[in-house]
């Protein structure tokens, strides 16, 4: 009962704010909050890059895309978003549930690692990077 309540509550949501805000989801603890928005990202929108880009943009950062080239194969690097904190770099990089690696990020990470303050991966655990679910990217 409460996931169909909120799921509905969400699609309202989402035809209302049309990309303009944020949403922060509140409840008491282990009642599937973090089930019910992932599985409102991956059932209502095309790539969690679109609902990310919607929660950046909508907390007023602008957003900036970057690839350069590998010269190990013939795909490029790609960093789904770059902010800027500090005078310093912030790459954010986008994953699903089931990747297995974050090449582009490392690379970039490497390349540029004295203009970097902080490196995002959304989504899934990793050492030395900060990990967030994709309903926390409004708080970057």
């Amino acid at each position: 009962m409460f996931k169909r309540k909120i799921y509905e509550k969400l699609i309202e949501w989402k035809k209302e704010s049309d990309g303009r805000t944020a949403l922060l989801v509140e409840g008491a603890r282990r009642i599937g909050k973090s089930t019910v928005v992932e599985n409102f990202a991956k059932n209502e929108y095309e790539s969690y890059i679109f609902v990310v880009a919607q929660i950046l943009a909508a907390n007023g950062n602008e957003l900036f895309y970057y690839t350069f080239a590998n010269t190990v194969s013939k795909h490029n690097y790609e960093i789904d978003f770059l902010l800027a904190r500090k005078n310093k770099l912030c790459p954010i990089e986008i994953k699903s549930s089931g990747y297995k690696t974050h090449k582009s990020l490392d690379a970039f990470s490497q390349k540029y690692s004295d203009r970097i303050l902080w490196k995002y991966l959304v989504y899934t655990k990793d050492q030395d990077i900060i990990c967030l679910p994709v309903y926390m990217a409004q708080f970057l």
